[in-house]
């Protein structure tokens, strides 16, 4: 986007400064007057650029903020008690989460709980999906648990 600013200076007496010598010509008007509509249309003006509106980082957490799921939180909330204690619930719990509204919750939890059982499978789905330092975190944590991966192509 284009801004004119027009600054008036003043001297130290008050009066505004003039930008003119003696002997040249006055500088020349930065817009035309409307008399000069006359003399034939204004050169065409740049389209203002819209800004893009600012994309989220992680399309995952996008989702969840958009689109509130009490059933998606339910199971969330319930897969998340239970990662330690029955990690198979917890999963089935998160996948059933990740299936109604997709996040990077429910995979971090689904991971967790998939390492947890050691199923190379279910890790796999998880941090397939995963991004950055989420993956990477994740992949230590089941090479923690006997469960080793490697990072899935980005796709």
């Amino acid at each position: 986007m284009i801004a004119l600013v027009v600054v008036t200076a003043t001297v130290a007496c008050g009066e505004p400064a003039s930008t003119e010598r003696k002997g040249e010509d006055p500088p020349k008007r930065l817009l035309p007057a409307a008399d000069d509509e006359a003399a034939g249309p204004a050169p065409a003006q740049p389209e203002a650029v819209q800004p893009e509106a600012a994309q989220p980082e992680d399309p995952l957490a996008a989702t969840a903020e958009a689109e509130p799921n009490p059933e998606a939180d339910a199971r969330l909330k319930n897969a998340r008690e239970h990662v330690f204690s029955d990690p198979g619930l917890a999963f089935d719990e998160a996948k059933a989460a990740y299936d109604l509204r997709p996040s990077r919750d429910t995979l971090l939890v689904m991971g967790t709980a998939a390492c947890r059982l050691k199923d190379t499978e279910k890790a796999t789905f998880a941090i397939a999906r995963l991004e950055g330092d989420d993956r990477s975190k994740m992949i230590d944590i089941c090479a923690a648990k006997g469960v080793r991966l490697e990072a899935p192509a980005a796709g």
